[in-house]
Formats: C-alpha cells, sequence, structure tokens
C-alpha cells in the first residue's frame, strides 16, 4: 500500500526502482560475510497512557528481530520440510542507539509527549514532525510507536508500514508500528509474536511481499519464494495451501516466511535470495543502507559498537522515576563511546545500596526522594554520573483518604493537584460560572487554540480503598456545547492504582455525546445549572487501589470552551440521582452557603417519604431524621446545624427514599 501510494505520487521513480530490482537480482553473495549492525532509535509516541510502553518491552522486541534476522528463532524447527533448506541466516543485528544526533549518551528509546495525540495519519504523518521525533535516517533507523494507524477510510487494519530504501526521504524514513505489535510482552498481542516488526524491517531493507503480483508477474523479485495468490491466502497458515499452481515445481505457499501476511506464530524464515537482496541494499549509498551500517556511523556517529581506545561516558536510565515504596525499579546502564570494563552503582536509601551488575534491580522501601550515581571505567580511564533526586518513591498507601471531593471554590491548581499548560494555555479556575458554589474549572478553547492538543489536570494520589464494598463512584459536572455541527472537543478521563506509573483510560466523550445542551452555541456557557451534565462511572473495579489518582484530559478542536465542576469521588453521585420513577423534581440547601437556621429545601411531584442524613465529606453520618410523608409540592426541612458544633467546610444533604436518593453538597460558613 505504501509502495504504491508512493509510486502514483512519483510515477518518475518507477524505472529508477525498476534498475535497483535488476541491480538486486543479479547481485550473489557468497552466503558468508562478517555481521550487519543497524542503530535504532524508537520514538515512543505517548500522552502517558499504555502506548508509552516499556523499555523491557522494546528489548524484548529487540531479541525477537535479532533471533529472526540470525536463524536463532525458537520456531524454525516447525517450518516444513519442503523450506528447511531455504531458511537462510541473514546475519543482520540490531542494537539500540547509544549516541543521539547530538552527540550524547541515550538508551536509543526517545519518548516524545504529542500534544496531537497518538494516533498517525499515513498521508499527513504529523506525529514524525513532532520536536525530536526524527532523528537522521542515514544513521538511524527511526521506529515511531503510536495506539493506531489511519488507513484513509480503506478496509482493514495497518499494523504497521516502512519505507523502502529506494523510496526514502530525509523527512520520513523509518517505520510506524503500533505499540500492542512491539515485542511479546507488556501492551503487545501474544500471538503476533513481534513479527509485525520483522515482516516491516523486511521491507525497510528492500523486500517485497510473498503476494506482491499474485501468481504471475514478477512477483517478489526472488526466485526461492513460491508466488502467493493475495495478502490473505495463509492467514491461518493452512497446513496444505498452495493458492498458486502455475510454479514450477509446484510447491505450497511458504506462510513460515516472514514477507507473507501470515499468523506471526507461523512465520520462521527469511530465503536465501532474500537474504541477498537485503544485503544488496545494505551495501549501497544510492537507493540503499550503506551508510547506515559503515564502521564511521556504527562506531563515532552512533555508539552501538563502543571502541576501546576512548575511556566511557558513564549515562543511565531507570524503568520507572516515579514508583511505590517497595516496588522494584530497574536500572540501566547506558554508557556511551568507550567499551565499559568495569562499572559501580550508588543507591542510597534503597535496601541494596550498591551494585556492579549492568542492569541491576533495586527496591526503595522508604518513601522520599533519591539520587542516583553510576562510575564506569576501562584501561583508557574512567567516569562518572549522579542525577540528584532522580527516584521519587510514594507510599504504598497514600496518606490522602478518600473519598475526594473537589469544587474548585479555591485557588487552582489546589495542593496535590497538578496541571499540564500547552503553549502557555491550559485549565485554570473562573468565578463567571458555576454549577455549585461560586467557581469551576474552564479550559478556555476557541478559535486561537491549535486543534488536536490536548489539556490535562490530574486529582492527587489518594487511597480509594477506604470506600471498599461501598460502590465507589467517580462523578463530575461538566458543560460544553459544540460551536458548529463540524467542531467536536474531546474528553477522556483515565485512572492509576500505581502511583502515576501507568494510566488507564476509562472514559471518551466527544461533540454531541460530552455536550449538556444540544443548541450549537459558539463561545457558549452555562448559564444555569440546567445547562451542566453530570457523568458518573463506577471505580468498584479498583476498590483496592492504596493509590489512586484521576486524569482528565480534553483534546481541542479550536472550538468552544469545556467547564468542569464537583468532582466528587465517594459511594455518593454528584447532584440528584436520577433513577426512573424518582418524585423529585429538584433540590437544594437553602441559604448557600449555609449558616446555623439553613434548610433543605424539596420539590416533590408525587407523595413520598423518606430519610433525611447530613454527612461529612468522608460519607460519615453526622445527622439523621425521617421526614414522614410530604405531599406533592415544594417543603423546607429544617436541618439544625447549630446543633452540630460544624467547622467551616464542604457538607453534603442526601435524602434518600424507596427506589432514589438526592445528595446535594452545600458550604458551611457560620
Amino acid at each position: 500500500m505504501w509502495l504504491q501510494n508512493f509510486l502514483k505520487e512519483h510515477p518518475e521513480e518507477i524505472a529508477r526502482i525498476k534498475a535497483l530490482d535488476e541491480g538486486a537480482r543479479q547481485y550473489k553473495s557468497s552466503g558468508v560475510r562478517s555481521k550487519y549492525i543497524i542503530p535504532v532509535v524508537f520514538h515512543v509516541i505517548h500522552t502517558g497512557g499504555p502506548e508509552n510502553i516499556s523499555k523491557e518491552q522494546i528489548l524484548d522486541q529487540i531479541r525477537v528481530l535479532n533471533q529472526d534476522f540470525n536463524l536463532t528463532n525458537p520456531n524454525k524447527s516447525k517450518i516444513r520440510s519442503p523450506f528447511k533448506t531455504l531458511a537462510a541466516i541473514a546475519d543482520i543485528e540490531f542494537r539500540l542507539a547509544r549516541i543521539d544526533p547530538n552527540g550524547n549518551c541515550t538508551d536509543g528509546i526517545n519518548r516524545v509527549y504529542s500534544p496531537l495525540g497518538v494516533n498517525v495519519n499515513q498521508n499527513t504523518e504529523d506525529v514524525k514532525f513532532l520536536s525530536g521525533a526524527k532523528w537522521d535516517y542515514r544513521r538511524y533507523l527511526n521506529i515511531w510507536v503510536v495506539t493506531n494507524i489511519d488507513n484513509g477510510g480503506g478496509a482493514g487494519t495497518i499494523l504497521g508500514y516502512a519505507v523502502f530504501p529506494f523510496a526514502t526521504s530525509a523527512a520520513r524514513d523509518g517505520i510506524v508500528i503500533r505499540h500492542d505489535r512491539v515485542g511479546t510482552i507488556g501492551t503487545a498481542v501474544p500471538s503476533d509474536s513481534g513479527r509485525t516488526l520483522t515482516h516491516e524491517l523486511g521491507h525497510w531493507l528492500g523486500l517485497y511481499h510473498t503476494f506482491q503480483d499474485g501468481c504471475f508477474g514478477n512477483n517478489d523479485q526472488c526466485d526461492d519464494t513460491p508466488p502467493v495468490a493475495a495478502q490473505f491466502s495463509n492467514a491461518s497458515c493452512p497446513a496444505n495451501g498452495n493458492s498458486c499452481t502455475n510454479d514450477v515445481p509446484d510447491l505450497p505457499d511458504q506462510w513460515e516466511n516472514y514477507m507473507d501476511y501470515s499468523d506471526g506464530s507461523c512465520m520462521a524464515m527469511f530465503t536465501p535470495k532474500q537474504r541477498d537482496r537485503m544485503w544488496y541494499f545494505l551495501g549501497i549509498s544510492s537507493g540503499g543502507r550503506a551508510q547506515n551500517v559503515s564502521t564511521t556511523n556504527l562506531t563515532t556517529n552512533t555508539g552501538v559498537v563502543p571502541q576501546t581506545s576512548v575511556a566511557p561516558v558513564a549515562n543511565f536510565s531507570a524503568s520507572r522515576l516515579v514508583v511505590c515504596a517497595g516496588d522494584p525499579v530497574r536500572f540501566f546502564d547506558e554508557s556511551c563511546k568507550g567499551l565499559v570494563s568495569a562499572r559501580s552503582w550508588s543507591f542510597p536509601g534503597a535496601s541494596t545500596p550498591s551494585s556492579t551488575l549492568e542492569s541491576p534491580t533495586i527496591i526503595y522501601q522508604t518513601p522520599g526522594t533519591y539520587s542516583v550515581t553510576l562510575v564506569v571505567q576501562n584501561s583508557k580511564g574512567s567516569n562518572q554520573a549522579s542525577k540528584t533526586d532522580y527516584i521519587t518513591v510514594k507510599p504504598a498507601s497514600a496518606s490522602l483518604k478518600s473519598p475526594l471531593v473537589e469544587g474548585f471554590e479555591t485557588s487552582f491548581p489546589a495542593p496535590g493537584w497538578t496541571s499540564y499548560t500547552v503553549n502557555g494555555k491550559g485549565w485554570n479556575a473562573t468565578q463567571s460560572v458555576a454549577h455549585f458554589g461560586q467557581q469551576s474549572l474552564i479550559l478556555p478553547i476557541n478559535a486561537s487554540f491549535t486543534a488536536g492538543l490536548r489539556y490535562v489536570f490530574e486529582t492527587p494520589q489518594f487511597d480509594l480503598s477506604i470506600l471498599k464494598g461501598q460502590s465507589a463512584k467517580l462523578s463530575f459536572m461538566v458543560a460544553y456545547a459544540r460551536p458548529d455541527a463540524n467542531t467536536n472537543e474531546a474528553l477522556r478521563v483515565y485512572i492509576s492504582n500505581n502511583c502515576g506509573a501507568t494510566w488507564s483510560q476509562i472514559l471518551e466523550r466527544s461533540g454531541a455525546g460530552l455536550a449538556s445542551v444540544t443548541s450549537l452555541t459558539p463561545g457558549f456557557a452555562p448559564a444555569s445549572q440546567a445547562e451542566w451534565k453530570r457523568i458518573s462511572l463506577s471505580l468498584t473495579p479498583y476498590e483496592n487501589a492504596s493509590t489512586f489518582a484521576v486524569k482528565f484530559e480534553v483534546e481541542s478542536a479550536a472550538g468552544n470552551p469545556v467547564y468542569i465542576d464537583d468532582i466528587n469521588i465517594s459511594q455518593y453521585f454528584t447532584s440528584i440521582n436520577e433513577l426512573s420513577g424518582s418524585p423529585i423534581l429538584a433540590a437544594e440547601v437553602f441559604p448557600n452557603p449555609a449558616q446555623a437556621d439553613a434548610s433543605f429545601s424539596i420539590s416533590l411531584r408525587t407523595p413520598c417519604s423518606g430519610k433525611l442524613r447530613l454527612l461529612d465529606p468522608t460519607g460519615r453520618v453526622l445527622q439523621e431524621q425521617n421526614s414522614g410523608m410530604l405531599h406533592a409540592g415544594t417543603h423546607r426541612l429544617p436541618l439544625n446545624l447549630q446543633q452540630l458544633n460544624l467547622s467551616q467546610g464542604m457538607y453534603f444533604v442526601a435524602f434518600e427514599g424507596a427506589g432514589f436518593n438526592v445528595v446535594k453538597p452545600f458550604i458551611y460558613n457560620p
């Protein structure tokens, strides 16, 4: 698909590519050579979610690649008898870069927070042009890790795609792959076996699909791969599958080949002709990859072959920078330039304060912020790297206890809350509108906001387990209207139950699904409580979490502001629990802010009775009274606050009857 689009846009390249194909077809190797080494950088495009895959997952993918290209893959034993003698050792090794484009040490993993989101459009490829998300293609194999790949409305799902060596450009050269197709652990789909990237690397090195021209034509330019009729002929790896019978001798489909579209677990081999074709493109500079594998590039530019003639430069990384007490942290020696012959780690505050291992796993039991030091040396000298306040260890159980109630009546962000700005813009408190009280949060989106950028704020870490068995809920009020039928802001909510190390999305609402009013209103601001909408989510699956946080994210469409108020994480909903058949028309605490003589005003459509409870922010019942039978209409029930000696702050009134309840917050200001 990618090559077809390229040739459609650049028909003048057809003749040059044909000449390169002919050169590759005539190339004959001896079958023996020193190993080609290719420097790799993974650009992980993320917004802090599961797409921000671990280093361990990337290392696992490197393991798979090096097995597949050197015929050490465990499943090679399953290659069927007609093809066993055709399984070739490609003698190609992939190594994460150790020196970045600025000459500094790197681990070959470039994490890029993307305000554009984590999807890629094949036509525009916007994420490749994010700041720092592209390294010199003549030195590095660029691999962009994303969540989804837009196929431009075509059928099927694209798992990855690559730029051929003869169709490259400085702007776009490399491979794009979904994070769930990287390696075999973490977020990876196990059945893929990490073979999506093996397949795409075949393209990056000049290989075509085995089904390139179906049963007829020039096929894939390799005459030791039997023709295959269509791309999904071997989707289930049929034992006797033979989609083309015109080849001589007539052989079954070689679905073991990495360049088919067979299942990842079936793929197991390249052929000698495919190996030679890859070697051809690795050996030429014009239309090939010779610069990537040159000695100067491997030693001086990218550092994947450390030198023995210079001292090493110390550098290191950690699997996590923020952890819960008692959780393991894996450290990686990322020193570069000189070959390391000895190393010494220092981990003050850790259970194991020192180590000489290349990649030690360390545990911190005491909350705090800790520094780490690494000293490396060889016969040419030594070097030290120290990172102050590098590892943050949070309590295994957060000191802040649920429930969490926030109406944004004070300055924002409040202590423990975090708000992130993009280009100087972000969430802030406003006194112009509120669902309850005097203030709410606003993301003041208008035409000056860039469409596609994301704006985030987070709650503090808190202990949710206090609500175990009480049907914990997250509820909040949102106000939004679309300015026109084609503009759709989006709201997403994420949760973390591991001290913020990873985030899982639990909600997405956009456009009409997010809107609290149906009318199209440019410059919308809610004029009454009726123009707010409650969003409620069950947190029951997370009730064991002793460290819990919520992240709110809005994606701009350069349309209208989004307002949020009255975030409530407890056993109660924000505002009215709108159950079918509820007799309640309206309810409020009057006056609000309340004083000693406050009352609870409730309007009923039908007669009912219930219990009136006064609650503190933890849900503890401070006062309870039976209402008796109330007729249809409006009633004021005294709260008798003067008897309770309450301190100033937020409280709740709950009115509960058979099959319904209403919970209203109020501020007590004696």
